[in-house]
């Protein structure tokens, strides 16, 4: 049989009635391995440092080929495919659709073979991608129009294809607004509740990074949290990912129950932080705890709370924020020095975790760099 002839390319008419250029390779089973990519689409790397590779219990998974140091750059990416959040469910399966429609053959082959989570549909997603079908012209490669069983063939794989990006997206800003899209490499890597990397968005290279937050060791996988919060109970930790991701997690921190014990220390110690920081003594109390009282009190529990999550190996963004805490209350009580300590903390996790490139960080202070610089000025006001 020839390729092209069961190989449906989604097109959408230009306005002068021609259709975007397309290969017109076959599209894959969903068990391959795909990593169909141009070169343009990952920057930023001496070198390549991981690979995937397939795993025992998670299907595959992002690996180093050699010692990686800490707070390397191992991804620097740019999306398959991306768009800007809309308001409502149905708006973003049309504009996905459209997206889809316009996009070259080997991206939608490599956005069909990542994993798609059946709990993220929603009643409305089947209803707007028939919609969308209803008012578009669906075409195979060669420009011919797809009609009856065709067309339910090719909208049933453009349902599964919005599946694998709800499942797969992260966020990113387009033209300054809060968008989303699915990476090719990214995607692949797996979560652990005891991450040894953290990704994220760089605003000031239009790219999505990996840093590797300790030294990796030749073939050791690489993993990432996909849960906003690492320190919180395990039972909530559950709860995420079946719910978004449809698995239960057996990394380190899941299968000890010793050291469930720290992370419900640390999630009292950041409900305290968060209550005093708030203004809100009412939630401790519910909780049967006594609210902080000073200052002095929020720092004490600041510092164990970045203690604890040292000791945990959760090196992650949030480390960060409770180092730049600290730092805002040391000054606050008068020990520039110790502010200055803490900020270099800091912003050893920033550099670490996002690099160099902060730049979109410097106003207000946002980025422990810049926060750094105004500590240091102080200090050399005083001494002068």
């Amino acid at each position: 049989m020839d390729s092209a002839s069961h190989m449906e390319q989604l097109h959408m008419k230009d306005q002068d009635g021609s259709f975007p250029a397309d290969s017109t390779s076959p599209e894959s089973g969903d068990e391959s391995i795909a990593l169909s990519q141009s070169s343009s689409d990952i920057i930023e790397q001496p070198e390549v440092m991981v690979e995937v590779r397939k795993t025992d219990t998670m299907g595959v998974g992002l690996f180093a080929t050699g010692k990686i140091p800490r707070g390397t750059r191992v991804l620097s990416e740019k999306a398959i495919i991306q768009m800007i959040d809309p308001v409502y469910r149905s708006e973003l399966a049309n504009r996905f659709c459209t997206k889809l429609a316009r996009l070259s053959q080997d991206r939608i082959e490599t956005l069909s073979q990542l994993h798609c989570n059946p709990q993220v549909f929603k009643g409305e997603d089947r209803p707007a991608i028939a919609k969308w079908y209803n008012e578009n012209s669906v075409t195979d490669a060669h420009g011919q129009e797809l009609k009856g069983k065709k067309r339910q063939e090719s909208r049933k794989k453009t349902l599964r294809r919005f599946g694998v990006f709800i499942t797969n997206s992260s966020g990113i800003t387009l033209d300054g607004q809060v968008g989303r899209g699915v990476f090719t490499l990214f995607s692949r890597i797996n979560h652990s509740c005891v991450p040894n990397a953290r990704y994220g968005w760089n605003e000031a290279i239009q790219r999505f990074t990996v840093h590797v937050s300790r030294d990796i060791e030749p073939d050791e996988q690489i993993f990432i949290s996909y849960l906003p919060l690492t320190y919180e109970g395990r039972a909530k930790r559950a709860e995420q990912l079946e719910a978004n991701w449809g698995f239960e997690c057996a990394c380190e921190a899941c299968r000890d129950p010793a050291r469930e014990m720290g992370r419900v220390k640390m999630s009292i110690l950041q409900l305290l932080l968060t209550s005093y920081e708030q203004g809100n003594t009412h939630v401790p109390r519910i909780m049967e705890l006594d609210p902080l009282k000073n200052r002095g009190e929020a720092l004490d529990i600041a510092n164990q709370l970045a203690k604890l999550m040292v000791s945990e190996g959760l090196v992650t963004m949030e480390l960060a924020k409770t180092y730049r805490t600290c730092s805002q209350l040391s000054l606050w009580l008068d020990d520039l020095d110790e502010a200055i300590e803490y900020a270099e903390k800091a912003l050893d996790i920033e550099r670490c975790l996002i690099g160099p490139e902060t730049e979109h960080l410097r106003e207000d202070d946002l980025g422990c760099q810049y926060w750094l610089e105004k500590l240091q000025g102080l200090k050399r006001s005083q001494e002068a």
